[in-house]
């Protein structure tokens, strides 16, 4: 498993170790030691190395694998002084590469005089020049640390390692020196006669140990089995094998299995526990028990370290280092904070907030402005309706009272006392309140000059008397366009009450 002191070093300048997505051998990507094209520097020879530290376990075969594929320049291809893949442990070199490997292949490295102890894996690619180095370069894929520990050879019995063997009757588990899939002796649950005929009574037997699961990796429980039941007992209602991983049924073996079989279930879901592992049989009943039955041999656990994750320090590691930043390295660095000024218009930015970025936004019916081309026929939630034309200009009648005499009355009351049916209506004419109250009695003239009429010489206020077009009053009609202007408005017509 990789620790925190695992690196990667490379001479300055384009090739670096780096994930590459060019036909990996498993997975989306690979590590790959070149610029992304092959292995030409810019700053000269292509050279660097990857360092992982792993605690190997005590008990158990470990072994560090790891897939394979090189492409090297032709004029290098061949030679150890140049263009060379190295592998190191504790420092003694145990592999190296000279020659172009390529497809694929699996690497692997017996770690067993490492048990119990902490050792430093070095990958190394050197080119010692700058010469001579167009070709792809060097790829790495799936290293792993895989530990196989054996539970059960059955070569000695069930006892020996550590197993509990239950048998019922005639029928135990018994080592078997002629039937086996590894080893010497395999574990065959059967009578003398090498059969589960129990007699009058069914064959059922247990084999079963608690299992310590690794905490770290991908364990998995491996064994081989191999059975022989009768013709009639070929489904699960008779004569069955279980596995059990805890309390639960992993998996059922009904009917023959005439060949060895390997097998392998994971046990992920226990890491960092024990867990009890079992093989139940029972035929269910006394009839035809005559075949050879169950066999089962190998039983071990192997634990797969993935470590084909790229070394950190470099893009691609998930951390966004202090020389690296989204514009050159998008794979682990976010992107920075939207600010006004980066020429950006971003999702919290507009013209008005943000006149730098952000273009101002097209006219559109219901921005809340009447834009150019918009009216309130065309976009009511944003025009208001048209003012109403104005009422022609036209003579304003008040009450012709004087400052000297306010409150005239002809002697007889204000005003308001000369309206239609008013007590002084009759006074209208008599004393003259049609002067002074025009509005009262009804005496206002209901004549205006017409704005846009001019007879062809000019607007009614040059018809006044003294005005240029004067005498043209009474010869162009001009008495009727403009009646206040050439002062032929129509007396004023009031129907005295009775």
């Amino acid at each position: 498993e990789l620790l925190a002191d695992a690196r990667a070093l490379q001479d300055a300048g384009s090739v670096t170790w780096r994930p590459s997505d060019q036909a990996p051998y498993a997975g989306e990507t690979s590590l790959s030691f070149s610029n992304g094209v092959n292995y030409e520097n810019d700053q000269g020879a292509a050279n660097g190395s990857i360092h992982r530290v792993y605690e190997v376990p005590q008990v158990g075969n470990a072994t560090l694998n790891m897939w394979v594929r090189q492409e090297l320049d032709p004029i290098d291809d061949g030679s150890c002084s140049w263009d060379v893949t190295r592998v190191f442990i504790n420092g003694e070199m145990k592999s190296q590469w000279c020659s172009s490997i390529p497809e694929w292949t699996e690497q692997a490295f017996d770690l067993s005089m490492y048990g119990g102890q902490s050792i430093d894996v070095k990958i190394e690619f050197h080119t010692g020049d700058d010469y001579g180095n167009s070709g792809a370069g060097l790829f790495i894929d799936n290293i792993s640390l895989d530990l196989t520990s054996s539970i059960g050879s059955f070569d000695e019995g069930a006892e020996a390692d550590g197993w509990e063997a239950i048998g019922s009757g005639a029928v135990q588990w018994i080592v078997d020196e002629q039937d086996v899939w590894e080893g010497t002796g395999s574990l065959h649950f059967a009578n003398e006669f090498g059969t589960f005929e129990n007699g009058e009574s069914n064959a059922a037997g247990l084999l079963q140990k608690w299992v310590d699961v690794p905490a770290k990796g991908i364990a998995t429980l491996h064994f081989a089995i191999k059975q022989d039941f009768a013709p009639t007992d070929q489904n699960c209602s008779w004569d069955v094998t279980r596995l059990y991983i805890g309390p639960e049924v992993a998996a059922e073996f009904c009917g023959d299995i005439l060949q060895w079989e390997e097998k392998a279930y994971d046990l992920s879901a226990y890491a960092g526990e024990s867990v009890l592992v079992r093989f139940a049989f029972d035929s269910l009943d006394h009839l035809y028990n005559a075949n050879s039955g169950v066999h089962i041999d190998g039983a071990r656990i192997d634990v797969e370290h993935d470590d084909c994750k790229p070394p950190k320090g470099f893009c691609g590691d998930g951390i966004c280092g202090a020389k690296e930043s989204f514009d050159t390295c998008a794979q682990d660095c976010d992107p920075p904070p939207p600010v006004c000024g980066d020429g950006v218009c971003n999702v919290s930015e507009n013209f008005e907030v943000c006149p730098d970025d952000c273009e101002p936004l097209p006219p559109v019916c219901g921005d809340g402005v009447c834009d150019e081309g918009e009216n309130f026929d065309n976009c009511l939630t944003d025009c208001e309706p048209p003012k109403p034309p104005e009422p022609p200009a036209g003579p304003v009648c008040e009450d012709g009272v004087t400052a000297s005499d306010p409150l005239f009355d002809a002697g007889f009351g204000p005003c308001e006392t000369y309206v239609e049916s008013g007590p002084n209506a009759t006074f209208c004419e008599i004393d003259g309140a049609d002067v002074a109250c025009p509005v009262e009695c009804g005496t206002c003239p209901d004549c205006f000059d017409d704005p846009e009429f001019d007879a062809g010489f000019g607007p009614c206020e040059t018809y006044v008397e003294g005005g240029p077009n004067a005498d043209f009053c009474a010869l162009d009609g001009a008495d009727v366009g403009c009646p206040v202007a050439c002062n032929t408005c129509p007396p004023p017509e009031f129907d005295i009450p009775k």
